[in-house]
């Protein structure tokens, strides 16, 4: 999921830096941002799917009917923290703030939609064992 998350990032930041600078901070703080909460949001979402003794493809409905509200309230409280920086006067910040919002939600949209697809294959399976 972290590969899948940098390149999620990379692609919209690519994006990004055509409409305002980024300076060369911004990378690092996304790749800390990256390992921190993309492992943060994949394991609790793994605890939820191995809470209970159920049917393999009730497991990923349970998982993210129990979890995802707690990830996704984390996830957008950190973006638009993050997207607070914007409002400061210098322009590092401004970009560190919109490359953190920008790897949160990397992390977010990797985790809703990536874990759940993996889980509920013959791979997940092999995973979970």
């Amino acid at each position: 999921t972290i590969v899948s998350t940098i390149c999620a990032w990379s692609i919209a930041m690519n994006y990004v830096s055509h409409q305002m600078q980024i300076t060369q901070f911004t990378p690092s703080v996304m790749m800390s941002l990256t390992l921190g909460m993309g492992v943060d949001y994949t394991l609790f979402l793994l605890s939820r799917f191995l809470e209970h003794k159920i049917r393999q493809e009730w497991k990923v409905a349970h998982m993210i009917r129990n979890g995802g509200n707690v990830i996704l309230t984390s996830g957008i409280t950190l973006m638009c923290t993050f997207l607070g920086l914007c409002f400061l006067p210098l322009q590092m910040l401004k970009s560190v703030g919109v490359g953190a919002s920008v790897a949160i939600g990397s992390a977010l949209f990797v985790n809703f939609t990536v874990v759940p697809a993996l889980l509920s294959t013959i791979m997940g399976k092999w995973i979970i064992q």
